[in-house]
């Protein structure tokens, strides 16, 4: 044997001496760790999927919640349409009301003048009449 072939160690595996032992050997513990290797960065993926799977369940829960709160959105904003319609019309419907008084107010004030005026005529015609009563009566008296 050569100085070189002393230096080294004679085999990987004290079961494996010849050259094609330590060669499988190699071979199948390269493979072994490939494999280790694979099954746990196939498990990393799977957790990580399964981490998706669970992110997709909620995202789909959230959008199911935005949705309903949309839909409560856009039927309180009908609602709200809806109800500024009736002020707008409660509004309009006052305003005729407060026009229809203002003229009725005015209707009202000529109407206690006309009757004022007609209760002093009244009042100035009964004393005449009462004048001509009294007047008429003393003449029958003479």
């Amino acid at each position: 044997m050569s100085a070189k072939r002393k230096g080294r160690p004679e085999s990987l595996s004290d079961s494996a001496t010849s050259p094609e032992e330590k060669r499988s050997c190699r071979v199948g513990c390269d493979s072994e760790l490939k494999s280790d290797l694979l099954t746990k960065k196939m498990d990393t993926v799977l957790a990580k999927l399964q981490k998706l799977d669970s992110i997709e369940n909620r995202l789909d829960n959230l959008f199911k919640v935005v949705s309903n709160i949309e839909d409560t959105v856009a039927r309180l904003d009908k609602e709200v349409h809806n109800l500024k319609e009736k002020v707008n019309n409660t509004n309009k419907t006052v305003k005729d009301l407060e026009d229809s008084i203002d003229l009725n107010d005015g209707e009202i004030a000529d109407l206690k003048r006309d009757l004022k005026a007609s209760q002093l005529f009244i009042d100035g015609i009964s004393k005449q009449l009462l004048n001509q009563e009294h007047y008429s009566r003393r003449e029958n008296l003479m």
